[in-house]
Formats: structure tokens, C-alpha cells, sequence
């Protein structure tokens, strides 16, 4: 197992009220100075109530429905990301060009995997159970082990941090097959207690600290895997 949280992709997902999703489109996003001339779609544009989509070859993605906005950006498999922030001004910058719409919450979202080494005739043994879970009773069944996977969530001052980790495999491009942890993560802020006024600017500067959420859940991911290895099951 190399023990290293690789990030695959990052998304943030703003809840709203009464969105119009048919706004979204390519040439609003260049009129309103959001993206660049140079950003070329990787696929026509969907627009077809309520459901508007805008997908791009540097790996970013814009959703917009009725009740939520949804911005990606795809990282596993992009050659060069010349600007880290991109995603973030992007999201920032379609908030603030409607300043009507009331935005109620924000999540900061990662897709990661951590790479268990392993080969192919390993790949169906449940190398996550060992870790996660005690030994007993439930250890076997007809002396088969368990598949196994967690989902833990934390109330944290004003966020909300969820964490899941399941065995998985990834293929990147032309790659090989990689076996391994597929693990998410996500911070969730709730502003629908505020006023009107006060939302759009908290849930902006929110999406602006991605960065120190983006360390804080991968450092957290990191430590499900760094007392003991994957298959080895842990003795209280």
C-alpha cells in the first residue's frame, strides 16, 4: 500500500431556492468574465429544464437545476491545472452575477483513493474489513469475511464533516486497473439561518478557504491507513 491520499476530483455544491437553471450556458459564462476563451467544451452544452449542463476539457463541469448549483472539477487524469483557485473563482463569481437568488448552503466535496499495491488474484479480498472492524463473531460467515465499508460524520463548530471509505478500484486514462480505498469527503455549511443579506457573502467565503477544507479532509483520510496495513486484521 503506498498510504497516499490521491485526490481524484473536487466539486462544491450550493443549495439555492427558485434558481432559473436555463441561465447557464457558454457564452454566459464568457460574458459575465467567469472563464476564458480559451476554455473548450468537451462535449455541446445540455440545456433542457430543469436541468442545464456545461462540461469543459480542463475538467470542470457546471450543473445548475432549481434547487442547487454544482461545480467540478475532474483532477485525475487533467494534464496541467495552471490555476488551482479556477473552480472556486468560478463558483464565487455565478453566485455573485445573481444576487437574487436565495442561496441557502454550501458543500465542499473530494473523490480521493488511496492505492493498496496489490494484485490482481488480491483484489476480491476485503482488505478494508481488518481495519475497520473488530474481531468476532461477525469476522466470517460460512468462512467467508465481510466486505466492508464506514461512513463517518462529524458536527464541528459551523460545518458538517462526513467521511466515507470503501475498497474500490480506479482505471486513469490508458492506465492499469488500480486497486485499493476509494474514499469521499465532504464539508457541509448550513447559512439558512441567517438573513437574506448575509447568505451569499458567507456561502462565497466558504467556497474561498476550499483549500484548508481540501487539507483537512485528506489529512483525515490519511490517517485510516497509516498504523496498519490493509488485510491485516488489528487485535484489541
Amino acid at each position: 500500500m503506498t498510504g497516499r491520499v490521491e485526490v481524484l476530483e473536487v466539486s462544491f455544491v450550493v443549495v439555492a431556492v427558485s434558481h432559473n437553471p436555463t441561465i447557464l450556458n457558454h457564452d454566459y459564462l464568457i460574458r459575465k468574465g467567469l472563464i476564458t476563451e480559451e476554455w473548450q467544451p468537451a462535449a455541446p452544452p445540455v440545456c433542457a429544464y430543469p436541468f442545464a449542463q456545461v462540461q469543459y476539457l480542463n475538467g470542470v463541469s457546471v450543473v445548475a437545476q432549481p434547487d442547487k448549483l454544482a461545480f467540478t472539477q475532474q483532477l485525475a487524469g487533467i494534464d496541467e491545472i495552471n490555476d488551482p483557485d479556477r473552480l472556486a473563482k468560478l463558483a464565487s463569481g455565478y453566485i455573485n452575477s445573481l444576487p437574487e437568488v436565495d442561496y441557502r448552503q454550501v458543500g465542499f466535496n473530494v473523490k480521493a483513493f488511496v492505492d493498496f499495491g496489490i494484485t490482481e488474484s488480491q483484489k476480491e479480498k476485503p482488505l478494508l474489513t481488518p481495519l475497520l472492524i473488530k474481531d468476532g463473531p461477525w469476522s466470517s460467515f460460512q468462512g467467508v469475511e465481510p466486505a466492508s465499508g464506514v461512513r463517518l460524520v462529524y458536527t464541528v463548530h459551523d460545518k458538517l464533516l462526513t467521511m466515507g471509505v470503501d475498497q474500490g478500484t480506479i482505471t486513469i486514462k490508458d492506465g492499469p486497473q488500480r486497486h485499493g480505498a476509494a474514499i469521499s469527503g465532504n464539508i457541509h455549511r448550513d447559512f439558512s439561518a441567517d438573513s437574506l443579506a448575509n447568505r451569499r457573502g458567507k456561502i462565497t467565503s466558504a467556497i474561498a478557504v476550499w483549500n484548508a477544507d481540501l487539507s483537512e479532509i485528506v489529512e483525515f483520510a490519511g490517517t485510516f491507513f497509516v498504523t496498519s496495513q490493509p488485510g491485516k486484521r488489528k487485535h484489541a
